[in-house]
């Protein structure tokens, strides 16, 4: 079972180094059975191979009588599907907004923003400024936020806390496995960021 969980810790870690596109060696060694270095540190794409070494973990384990056949079935749907979310965020991280689309936003926003006051004027006088710089401010930030969210794994305030949540992910697994001493939770810093 040891080596299971392992195999789900190189998961979640290397998922995060691919989002990111950084180095998942260190991790994936420090993570990784020994048994599955051979298959995974040497793969262009380690984290679909460790989907691919917890389905024949499960396989051997099913072909040994350890595990039963319905046991098998719903882990191996469960693996089925983290291939999907796999994908699917492969997808966020590799597809921009398409450059047509923001420019026409940002346009259309500064446009809006423009002529507002003048089509605000015949009914809020005096008020018009006000009224005008805060519904300003709100599409404005509206607009900027979507450009920060356009890749949401970085490492950025806006952006997920991928290592915060592979650190909850190792915690969990490993208390729930009586697997002492647990690595220190993550803390956020004085801005209460995490990364």
């Amino acid at each position: 079972m040891q080596e299971f969980i392992g195999l789900q810790l190189a998961f979640s870690w290397s998922l995060k180094h691919r989002l990111r596109k950084t180095d998942a060696q260190a991790d994936l060694q420090r993570l990784l059975p020994p048994a599955w270095h051979a298959a995974v540190l040497g793969h262009p794409m380690p984290t679909s191979q460790i989907i691919l070494c917890m389905g024949e973990w499960l396989a051997q384990r099913r072909d040994e009588g350890l595990v039963t056949d319905i046991v098998w079935q719903s882990i191996d749907d469960n693996l089925n599907h983290l291939s999907a979310y796999l994908g699917g965020c492969d997808r966020l991280a590799s597809t921009p907004i398409p450059f047509a689309y923001s420019l026409i936003l940002h346009r259309t926003v500064y446009l809006f923003c423009t002529l507002l006051p003048f089509a605000l004027v015949a009914d809020l006088h005096l008020m018009t400024p006000l009224v005008s710089v805060f519904i300003s401010y709100t599409f404005l930030s509206l607009e900027s936020l979507t450009e920060e969210l356009e890749d949401p794994f970085g490492t950025a305030p806006n952006h997920l806390p991928l290592d915060a949540l592979c650190v909850n992910i190792e915690r969990n697994l490993k208390a729930m496995n009586n697997d002492f001493p647990l690595p220190a939770a993550s803390q956020p810093d004085r801005y209460f960021n995490l990364t």
